[in-house]
């Protein structure tokens, strides 16, 4: 007989008295004789030699000679996982507490906070625990695959490896976002940073079967669960799984040949003590579940690890005649795609989801945007503007992730090959609905529908600017009409007024008082209506003046004239609440259309009267600037808000509101102005003011 139950207790016995005395840790530190051992842990040597002796026969020690050492099993654990042997010390100590309640001493099943907690410590070491099995998996696997998702990924020790053999393969870790960052640090000391990312939310709730893979990794996850969540789990990660691709279920399991070996009952009891519900299924039960989901099943064993390896679930297989057709079906379809593909006459850009790489473009993209760079792969925003780079890869992102993008969104593009400085193409983008890797943007270049709709506006403007002169003119031209013949006749019974009245009073030598009375009475009338008429005359040829009824379309003119007749058209708009200061300096007579520079001043002194609110200052300063003449118009107003300063002279823009103003006087003014050779700048301070500075060539 072997007393195996006798050997078993010796070595715990062993094992637990070189834990509790010290004994483990210190042989962990460095090697060391027995005398050495007994010396610094206090312990007697004939009890110490015969521990040792126990621990070396179960291979937990190595001696050479009279020196004692950690296993290279011991010590690798140690170096590669630090506290993983004194964290697996404290598990199984809690088997007696466990025997006694049932509570495991860690819930790997529990809350979404106690799983958080137990993965984010698990995940690292059992990274480092699992990384040679897992590179001798996808060593020995049959096929390359391009895409991967892991469920639970933990540290993506077993998707990773696939990683690192295929320089193609992209991985996508889905986990809980405590525990993602674990496999972001092996990605990145790998080097596969730009072949990964990643899905945070709980395995059961996120919806990943939106897409498809080549393999669905589920590695260490399923005996942490019961059996009616790994089969909904199951049947949920089938459907990611693409035609042609596969369920790769990594753990180890339970058959007839098995079922008894230390290794598994071990592994179980660990399960145990982590766990709520755990178990380790039988094969078979986990088989069952797949081909409910309708996979058809196979297994790829780990070498070395009793039950341990990778059940794989597939689709089923069609009929090789049936394979023939379709890839028949499928060569037509792929020579009709790429004849729109290369025939559209819109560029066209297929996009990966992983890294917003350009895979593809069709001959009308190159002919807008260049060819793809050879020496590099291009990303898709190396073609956008920077000024739209963040606001199109958020659009991007959010299609991917399954939000309607508007059907033509607007951005500027730019060539990869393009000179600074060189004016941005406007287009359209339409993205079309994504598969699970990528996503076909269709581009459509609006540059040339753009700069035509300018032109129709500026026509249109330039249509209303005309349309407005002549009606001021028909307007101008009645008023005149009509007040010049009633105020000839006021003015002219004025003058016939004080020249009677000059008579009656030099004839009455001694005029009564009431008769003195009567007669200054009737001066000071004719006097303040000979006011009112002049006033009213100058008001009628300040009209034609403004609207140069009288003169011809371009002459020679004196802007103080144009600037003061502007003024006293908006005396009433003035009243005794806008000071106006004059500044005048010297100015030669210009040669320009009257009528349309009248109307610029126009409309910058109503729009700074207007910006003012209560009382304020209008300045008007005149001079000549180099070779040309100066009109600069100040106000005290509101200001000029930054976003809007780039934007005042677009032809439509208003912040007078709906109804109240045309956002076409500043347009206008621009454009005559610009048609005058000429300039037209603005300076602004919120709260302070603004300034508008005209400048026109002193020669034309």
């Amino acid at each position: 007989m072997d007393y195996e139950w006798m050997k078993l207790l010796a070595s715990s016995g062993a094992l637990r008295a070189a834990e509790e005395t010290g004994l483990l840790q210190r042989v962990l530190r460095a090697p060391a004789t027995a005398e050495e051992l007994a010396a610094d842990l206090s312990l007697d040597r004939r009890a110490l030699e015969r521990v040792l002796a126990v621990l070396v026969s179960y291979h937990v020690l190595v001696r050479d000679g009279a020196t004692y050492a950690a296993s290279s099993e011991l010590r690798f654990t140690h170096e590669s996982m630090p506290g993983a042997v004194d964290m697996t010390l404290m598990l199984f100590r809690h088997t007696p507490e466990m025997l006694r309640t049932g509570e495991p001493i860690r819930r790997m099943d529990g809350s979404v906070a106690e799983r958080e907690e137990s993965y984010r410590a698990a995940g690292k070491r059992l990274g480092r625990m699992f990384e040679g099995y897992a590179r001798a998996l996808a060593g020995a696997w049959s096929r390359e695959v391009e895409t991967i998702l892991d469920i639970g990924c933990g540290s993506g020790v077993w998707s990773l490896a696939f990683a690192e053999r295929n320089p193609t393969t992209l991985v996508t870790g889905l986990d809980l976002p405590a525990v993602l960052p674990a496999f972001e640090e092996r990605a990145r000391d790998l080097g596969l940073t730009d072949r990964t990312t990643t899905l945070a939310g709980d395995m059961h709730e996120i919806d990943y079967a939106r897409h498809t893979f080549d393999m669905v990794i589920i590695a260490n996850v399923i005996h942490l669960e019961p059996p009616e969540r790994v089969e909904s789990l199951l049947s949920q990660a089938s459907r990611a799984v693409r035609p042609g691709g596969e369920l790769v279920i990594v753990d180890t399991f339970v058959d007839a040949a098995n079922e008894h070996d230390p290794n598994l009952t071990t592994y179980e009891l660990g399960l145990a003590l982590r766990t709520t519900k755990g178990r380790v299924y039988r094969a078979d039960d986990v088989e069952g579940w797949l081909r409910r989901a309708g996979l058809v099943t196979d297994f790829v064993p780990l070498p070395g690890f009793a039950g341990s390896g990778a059940l794989r679930g597939r689709h089923p297989v069609a009929s090789a005649d049936e394979l023939r057709g379709y890839r028949e079906k499928l060569q037509t379809l792929e020579k009709r795609f790429r004849y729109l593909f290369d025939e559209a006459p819109d560029p066209i850009a297929i996009v990966s989801h992983h890294n917003a790489r350009v895979l593809h473009v069709n001959p009308a993209f190159q002919r807008l945007l260049g060819p793809l760079p050879t020496q590099r792969w291009a990303h898709w925003s190396d073609y956008v503007h920077t000024d739209d780079r963040d606001r199109v890869h958020r659009v991007l992102e959010a299609h991917v992730a399954g939000v309607p993008a508007p059907p033509r969104y607007p951005v500027r593009l730019v060539a990869l090959d393009a000179t600074d400085g060189a004016e941005p193409i406007s287009a359209e983008l339409t993205l079309h609905p994504p598969d699970e890797r990528v996503t076909a943007v269709l581009i459509r270049d609006v540059t040339e529908s753009m700069r035509a709709a300018r032109e129709l506006r500026d026509a249109q403007a330039k249509l209303l600017q005309q349309a407005k002169v002549a009606s001021l003119g028909t307007l101008v031209a009645g008023v005149a009409h009509e007040l010049n013949s009633p105020l000839g006749s006021i003015l002219s019974n004025v003058d016939l007024s004080e020249r009677a009245l000059a008579i009656l009073r030099a004839e009455m030598a001694s005029p009564t008082d009431r008769a003195k009375t009567a007669l200054d009475a009737l001066m000071n009338a004719t006097a303040v209506t000979r006011s009112a008429g002049e006033r009213t005359n100058t008001i009628v040829r300040s009209l034609r003046s403004f609207a140069r009824l009288d003169e011809a379309e371009v002459k020679k003119v004196d802007l103080h004239e144009g600037i003061d007749s502007a003024l006293t058209l908006l005396a009433h708009v003035l009243g005794d609440r806008v000071a106006v200061e004059r500044r005048y300096g010297e100015l030669p007579a210009l040669v320009c259309r009257p009528s349309q520079i009248n109307e610029v001043f126009m409309s910058l002194l109503t729009n700074a009267i207007e910006a003012i609110d209560g009382s304020g200052t209008l300045t008007i300063t005149t001079g000549v600037d180099g070779d040309r003449a100066m009109v600069r118009i100040a106000d005290t107003g509101r200001g000029i808000p930054a976003a809007h300063l780039e934007r005042i002279f677009d032809p439509g823009f208003t912040t007078k509101g709906v109804g109240v103003g045309t956002g076409l006087g500043l347009a206008i003014a621009y454009r005559v102005v610009g048609e005058h050779d000429g300039s037209i700048d603005v300076e602004s301070t919120p709260g302070c003011g603004s300034a508008f500075t005209v400048r026109l060539p002193l020669e034309r």
